[in-house]
């Protein structure tokens, strides 16, 4: 006898054994139907204890985020009392969970040089209300004393996190709010989000045709009700001018980008639609967006924001502005910029005042100066012939012509000396203090131009390339 048949007459009558028999006889008693009942049981008591520990861990993960003290505090306010001159510092004191975030949209085929789509968010945790502004890229602010665009302090100043930090403390200026955190968002990854989620449902407002073959770009995008994949939404939000173009130019785009933002968001806070298929979001999150947020607070809003927050208390907004003068830009309108910011945007338990906001009023609008030929030397004119060398009227002002980038207008130079190496958005010297800003009205909505009808064939260029969509 070898020791394994030993071992195996030792302990059939042991404690093993018995285990074997009661296992078998159990097995034996659920048969069939019953069977598989008794291992789904077990499966499924398996998966309630998982998603219990998931969640006990997922809400451990996703607690209130702190908010950090701002790097700049706020402005404090000239008053005049009875004994002279004195200053109010408000204070910092802030709502509960209120959060502010700065929302940046770069491409890639500008090398993510300029963000010509920027927005201020605030998030209001216990009321459930999220509030969007638009501001428009082709708002002037004052940058080193400088007036330049807004849409190109992030690369003047540096890119990278000196650039958000810059382009933070502008929006700072604009509207009274610093905000929490940062959200830089690639292009690209719109598209590959709308994908994700199987497309999205938008009634477009126009037909969109836009054609520039030395970026190889094709907007084609017919009018209507329709379901749009990330190709078809990337036009859309991109599309500004060209066939059928907004006649305000990036206004109208910003009307369009908040309609269809409008309706990826009411699909996105479907619960069944972003937790089916949570790690390939995460996953384009990862590849295309850089932010200061950190795991914990991700999961906090995305918990708080799914189930929670209803589409009617989401509401897109633009940022009040009036056209700069110059027939192109815009400047901001301070005290309908207070009013918004106080109803919607301010995290502090006080009123944000108008004397917080450093935007620019006025800027110059130059004027060429008028170019006289040398006169000729021939024989005099006959009597009541017209003056052929008389010079133009010095007090005609041109308005400026548009670069051939399309982004900007070409203005001649004014603060600049020979040898200045800043070209690529123009630039002013600051404007003069005034008594206080032209009470002009936000200019309204722009209906839609008629649409000439369509044609196969491309456009064609007679003078100058059209402006890049950005």
């Amino acid at each position: 006898m070898n020791f394994r048949e030993f071992w195996n007459r030792l302990t059939a009558g042991g404690a093993s054994g018995e285990r074997s028999k009661k296992r078998k006889k159990r097995e034996h008693r659920y048969s069939g139907k019953a069977r598989v009942l008794y291992y789904c049981y077990i499966t499924l008591t398996v998966l309630a204890g998982l998603i219990v520990t998931g969640y006990v861990l997922f809400s451990f993960m996703s607690a209130p985020p702190p908010v950090n003290p701002p790097e700049v505090t706020r402005p404090p306010q000239p008053v005049t009392g009875d004994d002279g001159p004195d200053i109010i510092q408000p204070s910092m004191d802030r709502k509960e969970q209120f959060y502010t975030f700065l929302l940046v949209g770069q491409s890639q085929e500008t090398g993510g040089s300029l963000t010509d789509t920027m927005m201020l968010a605030a998030y209001d945790v216990p009321n459930q209300s999220l509030s969007i502004m638009s501001l428009p890229r082709d708002t002037y602010v004052e940058l080193n004393g400088r007036n330049v665009l807004l849409n190109t302090v992030y690369t003047r100043s540096g890119s990278g996190d000196r650039g958000v930090k810059a382009l933070k403390q502008e929006v700072s200026e604009l509207t009274g709010v610093y905000p929490d955190y940062y959200v830089v968002i690639q292009w690209e990854a719109f598209g590959e989000l709308v994908d994700a989620i199987d497309g999205v449902w938008y009634d477009v407002p126009r037909d969109m045709y836009y054609w520039d073959p030395t970026q190889d770009l094709l907007i084609d995008v017919k009018k209507g009700p329709q379901l749009l994949n990330g190709d078809k939404a990337m036009q859309v939000v991109r599309f500004r001018e060209g066939r059928n173009g907004y006649v305000d130019g990036d206004l109208g785009r910003i009307r369009t980008q908040q309609g269809f933002m409008t309706a990826l968001v009411k699909k996105c806070l479907d619960p069944g639609v972003l937790l089916s298929n949570l790690t390939e979001y995460i996953g384009i999150f990862q590849r295309n967006v850089t932010t200061d947020l950190d795991l914990n607070a991700l999961t906090y809003f995305a918990k708080m924001a799914i189930g929670g927050l209803d589409m009617d208390r989401v509401s897109f907004m633009t940022l009040p502005i009036r056209e700069a003068g110059d027939g192109a830009h815009l400047l901001v309108q301070r005290d309908q910029t207070v009013e918004m910011v106080n109803e919607s945007f301010n995290p502090y338990v006080e009123d944000i005042g108008a004397w917080e906001l450093n935007v620019v009023t006025s800027i110059p609008i130059p004027s060429r100066a008028p170019v006289v030929s040398a006169e000729p030397s021939v024989s005099p004119a006959p009597e009541n012939s017209p003056d052929l060398t008389e010079s133009p009227d010095p007090e005609e002002s041109v308005p400026p012509q548009p670069s051939d980038t399309g982004d900007e207008p070409f203005i001649p130079e004014i603060t600049d000396t020979p040898g200045t190496e800043e070209s690529e958005a123009p630039v002013f010297s600051p404007p003069p203090a005034e008594s206080g800003e032209p009470p002009i009205l936000v200019p309204p909505v722009v209906e839609d131009t008629p649409q000439p009808q369509e044609s196969q064939e491309p456009p064609v260029y007679s003078e100058e390339p059209p402006m890049l969509p950005n």
